[in-house]
């Protein structure tokens, strides 16, 4: 497997597909099925830069970081697993990241 090693100020991402089915349990058709603009992190740029040029001090994000990114941001990876879809996308065009919450309140 090819390793990908993203530069500049980009960050590797794996896409988490949209439900293919309605709240209901109908089927959608794939061009009914929004784009997904939710991803894990699978690897940060060590070396992160703004989109200037200057160095950052570290990426503000983490492998495995569940992160929402803008919608059509990046650049799909061509040399990743197969059936993975993997992007490239600019660190500044993910927008948070989600961490999960404790569901027991008590």
């Amino acid at each position: 497997m090819n390793k990908i090693i993203p530069l500049g100020d980009q960050v590797i991402v794996q896409v988490i597909p949209n439900p293919s089915t309605s709240v209901g349990g109908i089927v959608l058709a794939s061009k009914d099925v929004e784009e997904s603009v939710t991803g894990i992190v699978v690897t940060p740029n060590p070396e992160s830069y703004h989109r200037d040029g200057t160095r950052r001090n570290q990426s503000q994000v983490r492998a495995g970081d569940k992160v929402v990114f803008a919608k059509k941001s990046g650049t799909k990876v061509l040399h990743g697993p197969v059936g993975v879809d993997l992007l490239a996308i600019p660190e500044d065009c993910i927008y948070y990241i989600v961490e999960p919450s404790d569901e027991r309140q008590g």
